[in-house]
């Protein structure tokens, strides 16, 4: 096969490569340049009086084939670079999902010569550059999608595919997204082949995750995969740009490196402190109100009750902008009852990055950090979500039960799960039930710190910490009012969700042991039980689902087949519940939080449109307690094999990685 790519080194002397020269012009487009004699990776800041060099754009090689990802590198170590917008000239037409950074990711589906432009300000200055690529109409057997640029310390993931079709398969050159897949791919080994060591791991897989390192300056590394794929050896390479990042002060907030994220609308009133008020590095102590006021505070000035969503993308960062473009599609086509535009009221802002995971809400900034898993609607978009795991795999795994959940509609799931090689699109409509049961479970706490009855009486001086910690959080009413009873769940939770350490005590517990402690107390789900914000939430979030879309909620109690002293490979139902809300202990509960998250809905006409709690059948697996009837005798009814095939990766995706949700430590006052 062809290969892709050059090393940089070399790369730097082809045509292919355009830099802006060194004119006074204050918008300045290249159209050619003298090749640099020293490769990227050794360029060095001026010193004395000399003279930065300009930025250039650095092409990942000398031809790409088909169905494979090039990158295009904005490489100015030197210099500060910003307001960086990309854009297509020509060719047939590509999914940019990158145009605000500093490396372009594109994947060509026919062969030809595609051109782009860059347009961005370097130290004060706007700049223009230009750049090619030829694309061969041969198919690439292996593909990286996501070349990109990334922070110092922050994570990486980088996912191979193989193509399905060879070359005999194709007409006139024309691949879709489709054709690619990680479902044929064997023998996978990564190397890295430019930059300073890093130390990998996973180099047989196919995700190769890492955190960036620690850099002086801006500085391109290059990886190299090498697979079998359809039985032929192949080999790929990806370049990915490190950018320089500030030390982290040991009292950040963020102690860990955050994505750069922008505001969505860069003319928002609060486009100068959406970042540094809450997704920095830099951030270290809360901001105040009057920085950055709850959109509860700005709709009483404005006497409305229902934000519009422009005022909601006024408070909107993101890492890339297709995130912020569905959250808006989302907020203007799926939120037919002002739900989410009145919940989001109790916050200051919405955080969409690339490294969130999991999702949650902060009250130390009073803002939502939601996974973009949750929003993305092609396989493009999908490639720039990182795919490191929840920090919190494998918590539990040597408890003796399980405690798995899933939505429901109409016996069957209410969502559908895609696999991580499943290129596939999916429609607006889908993120329905998913982002609807987060936003509810999210919204409820920042509504839970931030009561509607609190509003008018904010001091604009008071930092937004300060502000949520001042009166008791209404989850703490709750506790008072009607509290969880078992200390043993309360224990056993923490455990699961946040420790990680059993006792023997905790080990030895059977899933009946675990019935009897779960089944009479008040929690609609076991992660209820890990804090009583959560237990409040949870109750929020699943009286909503049912409410608006008639989806219900499955918990089971089963044995744990990934404790190693668990001989059976499935989910084994010792006890199990649709639609527990329903249960005299619990109503009065849904009632009292609901009031204080959501006073506009009329709590008591939902509730009445609760039906009735359905038993599973106890000794049946997981999957086949999915079609439960009312009906004693039948309860329970597997479905097909065809029907179920899909299901099944649900089942191993939802019982092993249930992390959903998510605390985040409160810093100190």
């Amino acid at each position: 096969m062809n290969k892709k790519r050059v090393h940089y080194a070399f790369v730097i002397a082809l045509p292919l490569l355009f830099s802006c020269g060194g004119g006074s012009s204050s918008d300045s487009t290249a159209n050619s340049s003298q090749p640099n004699s020293n490769p990227p990776n050794s360029a060095q800041p001026g010193n004395g009086g000399s003279t930065s060099k300009s930025a250039e754009i650095i092409i990942d090689g000398q031809q790409v084939n088909v169905n494979q990802a090039a990158e295009l590198v904005l490489f100015a170590p030197e210099n500060n670079i910003a307001d960086i917008v990309w854009s297509q000239l020509s060719g047939e037409p590509i999914a940019l999902v990158t145009t605000n950074h500093k490396v372009l990711s594109v994947i060509p589906t026919k062969g030809g010569n595609y051109q782009f432009q860059v347009t961005f300000n370097e130290n004060g200055q706007a700049k223009t550059l230009t750049a090619a690529i030829d694309v061969s109409s041969d198919n690439g057997a292996l593909s990286v999608p996501m070349g990109q640029a990334v922070l110092a310390q922050n994570k990486v993931s980088l996912r191979v595919f193989g193509t399905q079709n060879d070359n005999n398969d194709l007409i006139n050159g024309d691949l879709t997204n489709a054709d690619l897949t990680s479902a044929n791919l064997t023998n996978i080994n990564w190397r890295q082949t430019q930059g300073s060591s890093i130390r990998l791991t996973n180099t047989t897989d196919d995700v190769l995750i890492f955190n960036a390192p620690s850099v002086s300056q801006d500085t391109l590394f290059s990886f190299e995969v090498n697979a079998t794929v359809n039985n032929r050896q192949a080999n790929e390479t990806v370049s990915i740009l490190v950018e320089k990042a500030e030390d982290i002060n040991n009292s950040a907030y963020f102690d860990q490196r955050v994505a750069r994220v922008f505001p969505y609308n860069a003319q928002s009133p609060y486009a100068n402190q959406l970042a540094r008020c809450v997704y920095s590095n830099t951030l270290t102590s809360s901001c105040t109100l009057e920085q950055l006021p709850l959109l509860a505070q700005q709709t009483l000035a404005q006497q409305t009750i229902v934000p519009s969503v422009d005022d909601v993308m006024d408070r909107v960062l993101v890492s890339h902008q297709w995130m912020g473009d569905n959250f808006k599609a989302f907020l203007e086509q799926l939120d037919p009852h002002d739900d989410f535009k009145q919940l989001l009221r109790a916050t200051t802002a919405v955080v969409i990055a690339y490294d969130v995971r999991p999702s949650f809400y902060w009250a130390a900034t009073g803002a939502i950090y939601l996974d973009p898993e949750n929003f993305w609607l092609t396989p493009r978009e999908r490639d720039t979500i990182n795919e490191a795991p929840d920090f919190r795999s494998g918590l539990g795994d040597d408890l003796q039960f399980a405690i798995p959940w899933r939505y429901v509609k109409d016996n069957d799931y209410a969502f559908d799960f895609y696999a991580k090689d499943e290129r596939v699109e999916r429609p607006l409509s889908s993120l329905t039930y998913p982002l609807g049961y987060l936003l509810y479970h999210e919204l409820a706490h920042a509504n839970d710190f931030f009561p509607q009855q609190n509003w008018s009486s904010l001091n604009s001086q008071d930092r937004v910490l300060d502000a949520a910690l001042d009166n008791a959080a209404r989850s703490e009413l709750l506790t008072a009012f009607s509290p969880l009873e078992s200390q043993v769940m309360k224990d056993l939770a923490q455990v699961r969700y946040s420790t990680g350490s059993a006792t023997d005590i905790q080990k030895a517990y059977l899933p009946q042991d675990i019935q009897t402690l779960f089944e009479p107390d008040k929690a609609v789900h076991f992660y209820g039980f890990s804090t009583e914000r959560e237990d409040f939430a949870m109750l929020f979030e699943e009286l909503m689902m049912q409410h608006r879309y008639g989806v219900q909620r499955d918990v089971a109690i089963t044995n744990n087949p990934n404790n190693v002293n668990d001989s059976r490979n499935d989910y084994i139902v010792e006890w199990g519940q649709r639609g527990r809300l329903s249960q005299p202990q619990i109503v009065d509960r849904v009632v009292y939080t609901t009031n204080f998250v959501y006073p506009e809905l009329d709590v008591q006409a939902a509730i009445a449109g609760l039906p009735a709690t359905i038993p599973f059948v106890t000794g049946k697996s997981w999957r086949d307690n999915l079609a439960l009837s009312s009906n004693s005798n039948d309860r329970a009814r597997a479905k097909s094999n065809a029907e179920s095939r899909t299901n099944t990766d649900i089942d191993i995706h939802a019982n092993r990685q249930q992390y959903h949700y998510y605390v985040k430590p409160l810093p100190k006052r």
